[in-house]
């Protein structure tokens, strides 16, 4: 089964936008893993949000925001 995202990359989406953020900070990502293995079982959970003036992203918002990138970098190439 594939996965919108891991937590790292859903890390990088949100820092992208919204650059004062940092992972481990202002928001903290995971993904579930299979037992013993480093394969992603389920789909990346957003644990921990801190900031009280934006409200926590949810995935449609990083698969917005990460298709958005994707089409100003192939713009840009």
């Amino acid at each position: 089964m594939a996965f919108k995202f891991t937590a790292h990359e859903a890390a990088d989406i949100i820092e992208a936008q919204y650059p004062a953020l940092r992972n481990g900070r202002d928001f903290w990502t995971k993904h579930p893993v299979r037992r013993g293995s480093a394969e992603q079982i389920g789909e990346v959970e957003i644990t921990e949000w801190q900031p009280a003036d934006i409200e926590a992203p949810t995935i449609d918002d990083l698969v917005t925001w990460a298709a958005a990138m994707a089409a100003a970098a192939e713009g840009a190439a």
